[in-house]
């Protein structure tokens, strides 16, 4: 090592020794410093405090959209011609801009609306910040209308084929419902007129019950008739037989025997006409077994209609109502978009974010004071040599 070398080391070492960082010296600059940049971070926190106190409040107004039905296919499942990026590209361009101009006035500035879609829920969240929240809502009540009604040609088209199919279902369902009723005055004449064919039929069977009791005593009492006859004629006979063994006048047995043979005619008439009246009893008794049978098939064809009035008509009416209601509820699903949930607003402001400002002013506020205290501190230490650093040159 030559001599030049030994005396330029030194210089050297003291040059690296002072662009040495000493943590004993920044804490000694950030304590000396420490009112300065206090001062400097209590500025910067009064000014965001100011801004806060200043600055209007704004609420949240948010609402829930998803792809709308603009149909339905053979298979009844819906239609959309929208998806969820949609809507939130419409957004984007500012497609409310000339609806929410014409309702605020040309030289009032129209919001910002942030469109946010959710994949998964295939709904879009859309949400503005305005000072009042009713306000708040009928702008973006009128935003979604636009959006609404921002229809193209085919997409009109296509709604106006499927109101027109929905309508004529709801038409055909609508006239079902009112017939309900014509067919429960109908089901109600029919079970009037059974039962006064009931009524009929017993009215016949009583009338039949007493021709056959009728018929029964004539019986009884050509029985008792026959009986009489009989007794007598038996009487006759043996009167007969004791002229026969003795003597007595042939024209009184002549008599006897004439009269015995008219009892026996008479008796065999008798006999006749109570198996006739036999056989008439049989036919009443047909005639009443057949009575029995129309009460009784009426009465099951009355039960039949009873059911079909309280039940199946119920059912059917029922059932219609429910087909109704979803047919309804179809037409009314049919647009471009679906509100999922109408416009609602935050239940305090949420602008400006008081807490974060402040955060965000007490941290810019350190890092600011840092910087200036170390360039304070720069310019204190060097002035003199920047001075006539300055004045040499």
């Amino acid at each position: 090592m030559n001599e030049s070398e030994k005396r330029c080391r030194p210089a050297e070492e003291s040059y690296y020794y002072e662009d040495e960082i000493d943590l004993a010296d920044l804490a000694g600059v950030l304590w000396r410093r420490r009112w300065f940049m206090l001062g400097i971070i209590i500025v910067f926190v009064c000014t965001s405090i100011a801004y806060c106190f200043i600055s209007t409040p704004r609420y949240e107004i948010f609402a829930q959209l998803r792809p709308g039905i603009t149909g339905f296919d053979r298979n009844d499942n819906p239609v959309q011609d929208w998806t969820p990026k949609d809507i939130e590209s419409w957004f984007a361009r500012k497609g409310y801009t000339e609806t929410l101009s014409g309702l605020m006035g040309d030289n009032a500035s129209v919001p910002a609306i942030k469109a946010v879609s959710n994949r998964q829920a295939r709904a879009v969240t859309v949400s503005l910040y305005w000072p009042d929240r009713d306000q708040g809502r009928q702008i973006l009540s009128s935003a979604i209308d636009a959006l609404t009604s921002t229809e193209s040609a085919d997409i009109q088209q296509r709604l106006a084929v499927s109101r027109k199919q929905i309508e004529q279902a709801v038409h055909k369902t609508e006239s079902e419902l009112e017939h309900i009723p014509i067919e429960r005055s109908r089901l109600d004449d029919q079970i009037a007129r059974e039962k006064n064919k009931i009524q009929v039929i017993e009215a016949e069977l009583e009338t039949i019950k007493k021709d056959e009791a009728q018929t029964r005593e004539v019986i009884e009492r050509n029985r008792a008739q026959i009986d009489t006859i009989n007794k007598n004629t038996a009487e006759l006979i043996q009167l007969r037989q004791q002229m026969v063994t003795g003597e007595s006048d042939k024209f009184a047995l002549l008599m006897y025997s004439n009269i015995i043979q008219q009892n026996l005619t008479y008796v065999a008439g008798l006999e006749q006409r109570i198996a006739t009246m036999e056989k008439e009893l049989n036919g009443y008794q047909v005639k009443e077994a057949e009575k029995f049978d129309e009460i009784l098939n009426t009465q099951l064809k009355i039960k039949d209609l009873q059911v079909e009035r309280e039940q199946e008509l119920s059912i059917k009416e029922a059932d219609l109502k429910k087909g109704l209601d979803t047919i309804k509820a179809k037409l009314h699903a049919l647009s471009p978009v679906e509100t999922v949930k109408s416009p609602f607003s935050s239940q305090r402001p949420v602008k400006p974010d008081k807490k974060k400002i402040v955060v965000i002013a007490f941290a810019l506020g350190c890092f600011m004071a840092l910087v200036m205290a170390f360039l304070r501190e720069f310019w204190v230490k060097n002035r003199e040599r920047i001075s006539t650093e300055s004045k040499g040159s």
